[in-house]
């Protein structure tokens, strides 16, 4: 069994080997919240982040596009600590991730998406 969301890039020897595709949709902005809220829980999350607006931003994703997407989010808070060491200023923690990294996460992955082209087609091999 496998996973794509690049099917057109898949080998015709891989596809020979898994004769059966299943189309799976993306998810819905309700399963996209959830989805959000489950990458995120372990992380620090400002109170002001409205997941229900990131979710309806983000139609279209995968739970994988989601994953990176609120990884990038996570970068820019460390981004500005690094920066925040190096002008000698004293912080001595991460800042949690606020709606306006979710937005400039969500722009960058909507730039990604647009120049790739994402759909997502599972195989599996039937024995």
């Amino acid at each position: 069994m496998g996973a794509t969301n690049r099917p057109q890039d898949l080998d015709s020897a891989i596809l020979r080997r898994m004769p059966t595709r299943f189309h799976i949709n993306q998810p819905s902005q309700r399963q996209r919240e959830e989805i959000l809220k489950l990458i995120l829980e372990n992380e620090s999350v400002d109170s002001s982040v409205d997941l229900v607006d990131v979710s309806k931003e983000t139609d279209g994703f995968s739970g994988s596009d989601l994953r990176e997407m609120c990884r990038d989010a996570a970068l820019l808070c460390v981004r500005d600590f690094v920066h925040a060491q190096n002008d000698s200023v004293s912080e001595d923690f991460i800042r949690p991730i606020h709606q306006n990294d979710m937005q400039k996460a969500v722009g960058k992955m909507k730039k990604s998406k647009t120049a790739g082209g994402h759909g997502v087609l599972q195989h599996a091999a039937l024995d």
